[in-house]
Parts: C-alpha cells; structure tokens; sequence
C-alpha cells in the first residue's frame, strides 16, 4: 500500500479576506497551521500547494499553470503523486481551518475501500453542495484533470467533479461531524466575518495522537513517556485513557452521594489545584475520542490519547513479540493503515528503518524512545501548531 501525497492548497489572492489567507489568526493558530496541522497525520509528504516559497519546514509546489485557480493546483499535486509512485492525493484548502486529521483519515479509509481507488475519488458535501477542496484524488485521475483543463473554459472543480459521475464518492457532511468532534467542520473562512463566524462556534478538537495496542502490550509506559517528553518541550499536553467498567466515586464520600443519592447525571468535582468529573453518558451514549478532546480539552496543544484501537487518529501502536501472539493491529484487512506513523516493539529489537515505506520501527527499551516519538509527533502531528507560535524558526 503507497502513501499519499498531502496537500495543503495556498496561493489564492485573498481578494474577500483583503489579503492573503495564510497568516489570518483563527482559533489555534493561523489558517495555514490549522490546514498543515490536518494534513500533515494522513500524508507520507506534504507539500504546500501554489506558493513559490513557504515557511521554513514546509516544502513548496508552485503550480504548473499561472492563475489556473484550485484545479491547477489539483493538477500539479496529482501529476507529482504519479511521478513519484504514489497512490493519490489527500487535499485541502487553507480555508478550511475546522477540518481536522481525523475528517481526513475518515475520507482516506473510506477511499482505500472503493474498487480501483487509482481512478476515483472521495469528497464530502455540504449544504452548499459538493467540497472539492477537502477530499481524497487517485493518482489515476491526472491526465483525466489535465485534459479536462484544456479542453474547457471554464475551470471551476464543481465541474470537473461532476463530470467524473460514477468515479466519485460523496460522502454526507453530517456523517463526519462526529468524527470531526464538533460542528461545522466546513466552515469556510474567506471573508472577515467568517473568522468571526469560527470565533463563535464551539473550539474545534484539537491534534489528538493515539498510543494503541492490545492488551498488555504496554501503551499506558508509551503513553506517559511520550506526553512527559511532549511537555518537557514546552507544550501544553493533556491526556484521556479508554477503559471499561471503572469507577472514581468511592461509597461513603459526598461525591458519591451527591451523584448517586440525587439522581444528578454528573458531578463535577472543583477545588484550588485539581478538578474531576464523574458520571454518565446519559441517553446518547458514549461520545468518540474527538467529541471528548473537542468537549473537555480545547485548551491543549496536543492530547495523547490511549486506547481507541480503530478510530481515525493519527497513531503509535505498541506491540508485544513473542510466540503466537495477536497481528499488529496496524496490519489487520478493514484498518485504515494510514492512520498508523510508529510501531513500538516490545520484546524484540526495533529499528529506524522504514517497514515497507509505511511505519517505522522502534525498540522499546531504546534509551531515546521518547525523544524519537516526540519528534514525530511534533513533524506529523502537530507541526502547524510549532510553525504558528515560534515563527520560521520553530517552537
């Protein structure tokens, strides 16, 4: 399975916003940041789409033809996958600050499950019709772009997207709301009013990074060392761990009365230094990793995430050897393979070196370990945040 190429699409005049769109300040960072922070997790490489230059640690990719619009960066992106032996392209616009990883492997899983994804291509729509601009393109469909560009006038994607009928999948907005981890995940910012407009809505999910596993394979030492190294590196790190059947409120103490004598469906616990909450789903049941991290952990930098073994996050995944023990999760049919950056290797000797152009390799009692994944995590899964805050020199 080849990667992806990752596109961030830059470049526009930015005649509604007065300017360029790249440097407009939105909640958690710029809207080049926040596109480069979605990218950048679902991607073997990312380039920045449109722009002669970019900002130190991002690679530009001037577009073949001058004011050829979106479609000429589409173009560009997909003639360059081809060339360099990729399966596609994962594309979005800098505009679209609210769409977030999670959407994006979203889109990338349901891609890789199309018959001959080469040739196809998956888009959401929304209330205002199809989203070209974040979607998955197969490397398959450049020369059908590239002849479609010369032989018409108009060069409009919404066209083109229409003319590709049967190869394209479309994929309802509502449907990757709860993946998103909150509302309006298409929320386009091209105008001032509408970074007001993203001002208004509830915080978007911020970079979530999930340490994964099976049982006993030793994700909760993984997790700790990587979220204590991610702090030590100045970052604001928050955490959730997945369980089942536990309990925080002890019989005899007043939370516990106050929860279970008064029928209250949660109780928030608040004092000077340390705060809790406890209780139930309530009828909607259990929210996903997104909505929670939306919900309770905005504020963060990044949140390592423990557990969620077949979300849509960008992922560690801890492994045990040994004889007759589980595949990696990371290779089981059905699992959205791209989601997966590390392996750690439990009980056997890892290694630097790329596993088959997809995951790398690393030895758990390597005594960088933690360095390594904080690295990583930093260069795919939260290098906008880096860039936006500490400038062209990085955090």
């Amino acid at each position: 399975m080849s990667g992806l190429l990752g596109v961030v699409l830059a470049g526009g005049r930015g005649r509604r916003m007065g300017g360029p769109k790249e440097g407009v300040a939105v909640p958690g960072g710029t809207l080049l940041s926040r596109s480069w922070n979605a990218v950048a997790p679902a991607a073997s490489r990312v380039v920045l789409q449109g722009l002669p230059d970019a900002p130190a640690g991002m690679e530009p990719s001037p577009d073949r033809r001058q004011d050829g619009g979106p479609l000429a960066g589409l173009e560009t992106a997909l003639l360059r996958a081809r060339t360099s032996g990729l399966s596609g392209i994962v594309v979005l616009a800098v505009d679209l600050p609210r769409v977030t990883a999670p959407v994006l492997l979203e889109l990338i899983r349901r891609w890789r499950g199309l018959p001959d994804p080469a040739a196809r291509a998956v888009v959401p729509r929304t209330r205002r019709g199809l989203q070209p601009l974040a979607g998955v393109y197969g490397a398959g469909l450049a020369e059908n772009l590239s002849r479609w560009i010369d032989g018409t006038e108009g060069l409009a994607a919404q066209d083109w997207l229409d003319s590709l009928q049967e190869r394209i999948e479309v994929v309802p907005a509502a449907e990757l709301e709860d993946v998103a981890g909150h509302s309006e995940p298409f929320l386009n910012v091209n105008r001032p009013a509408h970074v007001e407009r993203a001002l208004d809505l509830p915080p978007a999910a911020p970079p979530v990074v999930s340490v994964t596993g099976w049982k006993d394979a030793g994700k909760t030492t993984v997790a700790v060392g990587l979220a204590k190294e991610l702090g030590a590196r100045g970052y604001r790190v928050m955490a959730l761990k997945h369980g089942h059947h536990f309990r925080l409120d002890t019989p005899g103490t007043d939370s516990h009365r106050l929860r279970h004598e008064s029928g209250a469906e949660r109780v928030l616990l608040a004092g000077p230094d340390q705060m809790a909450l406890m209780g139930g789903w309530g009828h909607g049941g259990e929210l996903r990793v997104t909505r929670l991290a939306a919900r309770y952990l905005s504020e963060a930098d990044v949140v390592v995430a423990e557990g969620w073994k077949r979300e849509p996050l960008p992922a560690v995944e801890v492994v045990r050897r040994g004889p007759g023990g589980p595949d990696p999760i990371g290779d089981l049919a059905g699992v959205d393979q791209d989601r997966f950056m590390v392996r750690v290797i439990r009980g056997g000797t890892g290694s630097d070196e790329p596993d088959d152009g997809r995951l790398r390799l690393l030895d758990a009692d390597a005594r960088d370990l933690f360095s390594t994944l904080a690295n990583i995590v930093e260069e795919r899964v939260i290098p906008g945040v880096r860039w936006s805050r500490g400038g062209e020199g990085g955090r």
